[in-house]
């Protein structure tokens, strides 16, 4: 049976001490059988991440944020799953971000 966890690093060993408390289902490790879903959370993830970046860094509102997100070309690559942009790091993603809004 393969299982999926929803993080874009490498897990060497379950510790599961470093969950967070209150946070989605409780503090623990979490596995599904669906990679689709796996996918779609980690998207969701780099998106929230992005949205927050650009409101620290650039001082946007969260609408002006969410409206540059998801209204990029950068966004639409990370919502295609065959880029595999989706698995990168924020601050990758966020670079591609930069050179496409001429921010870089």
């Amino acid at each position: 049976m393969k299982l999926y966890q929803g993080s874009n690093v490498c897990i060497e060993a379950i510790d599961l001490k470093r969950g967070r408390k209150g946070k989605d289902f409780g503090q623990g490790f979490y596995l599904n059988k669906q990679e689709e879903q796996d996918i779609q959370f980690q998207i969701e993830c780099l998106t929230n991440e992005l949205i927050i970046m650009l409101m620290n860094d650039y001082g946007m509102s969260m609408e002006q944020a969410l409206d540059t997100v998801y209204c990029s070309n950068t966004y639409k690559k990370i919502e295609r799953p065959s880029t595999g942009l989706y698995y990168q790091g924020a601050v990758y993603a966020m670079d591609m971000l930069k050179e496409e809004l001429g921010k870089n």
